[in-house]
């Protein structure tokens, strides 16, 4: 079953994104990091001061969850963000997101507290889900 999740994701394409995010204080940025760094799609995270580093593997068609985010930081729970879509790609050639040896049905880094099913997500709908649940449409 992980294996063929895992090749799922291969035949996606993943795009980078590098995500700048300014917190409230620097215990709200540690808060949002260490929320975050388990999230199958952050293949980076790290803190300085109130500021949260963010590179992100999204596959293509979930851009436009990024896209949610930059209109409205408080989906990271950040007061502002900045995002680059890099044009080009040196190191590594291609993005991949790190997927969980087992599925669960709930998952950590939520959009808001109150959620962590992905079903329950009003966003479900246009949305693959989580890769590391069982809700992930593959």
């Amino acid at each position: 079953m992980v294996e063929q999740a895992q090749n799922t994701q291969s035949k996606r394409k993943f795009i980078p994104v590098l995500l700048t995010g300014e917190a409230k204080n620097d215990e709200e940025a540690e808060k949002v990091a260490s929320r975050y760094m388990h999230c199958p799609y952050v293949v980076f995270i790290a803190q300085d001061g109130n500021t949260v580093y963010f590179t992100y593997a999204l596959p293509e068609e979930q851009r436009w969850w990024m896209d949610e985010i930059i209109k409205d930081p408080s989906h990271l729970r950040l007061e502002k963000v900045n995002a680059v879509y890099p044009e080009k790609l040196f190191y590594p050639r291609e993005m991949k997101p790190h997927i969980p040896r087992e599925k669960t049905t709930v998952f950590t880094c939520g959009p808001a507290s109150t959620i962590s099913d992905c079903s329950e997500c009003p966003a479900y709908q246009r949305c693959l889900g989580c890769p590391g649940t069982v809700h992930y449409k593959e």
